[in-house]
């Protein structure tokens, strides 16, 4: 039952007669795939399976082809938290929200697709902090860096045309690059991103047409450009 201590490793090793060593991997094994929990110094106990593990988000259950392969877990891409007990507690409040009767108000309280006013204020205070003036009729909010990627790319971009980037890029520029059908150009890299020397070259002898990077913890090298070739 949830809750309930299991035996120290030596003790079941001794009921079941086996070695201590593979007690302990059957216990690491539990505890991997979410039954049990150890606590160190207060023992190992069984966890209620509707809890879930709060990692298990991140197995990737389908690459196990071979059943000797462990788990692993992908950083390739963002996985969302979706656990048996958040899908548990968002059914509830479904549920919950459903019984108070008139939901209308819900479905016509949308914000303005173009946002709030105080928010682009907000927004057009920080771009004249960081001395770039702009008009708040020029000012457009997005839905995270990705859609602000995207507007970008499809207002700038042509079918055909190059777009420069890292050697190593996040794989949503990669995806983009399909869906609007522009070519990338990959630059050297350094520890702190871009090569401004390399870049100059492939302007040089091709017609790039933008530059997409980040010059802030690239995905995925994590490489950080400094003061110095920013001025670059």
């Amino acid at each position: 039952m949830p809750g309930t201590k299991l035996p120290p490793h030596r003790e079941l090793a001794d009921q079941l007669d086996v070695s201590v060593q593979t007690v302990s991997n059957a216990y690491a094994h539990a505890e991997k795939q979410g039954a049990v929990e150890a606590w160190v110094g207060s023992g190992t106990f069984v966890r209620s399976f509707s809890q879930g593990k709060e990692s298990e988000f991140m197995l990737t259950q389908d690459v196990k082809a071979d059943q000797n392969v462990s788990d692993v877990i992908d950083m390739s891409i963002a996985h969302p938290v979706y656990t048996q007990q958040i899908t548990q507690l968002f059914n509830e409040t479904l549920l919950e929200i459903a019984q108070q009767g008139d939901t209308a108000h819900l479905l016509g309280s949308a914000r303005p697709v173009v946002g709030q006013r105080h928010h682009i204020e907000a927004a057009q205070m920080y771009l004249a902090s960081q001395k770039l003036h702009a008009e708040a009729e020029c000012i457009l909010l997005t839905n995270g860096a990705c859609h602000g990627l995207m507007l970008a790319l499809g207002t700038a971009i042509s079918p055909g045309d190059t777009v420069a980037c890292e050697n190593l890029v996040d794989h949503g520029l990669i995806a983009r690059s399909k869906i609007f059908k522009f070519k990338l150009c990959g630059i050297d890299m350094d520890e702190q991103g871009i090569l401004p020397d390399a870049l100059e070259r492939a302007c040089q002898t091709r017609t790039i047409k933008a530059l997409a990077c980040t010059p802030s913890m690239n995905n995925p090298t994590s490489a950080h450009m400094g003061l110095r070739a920013a001025k670059r």
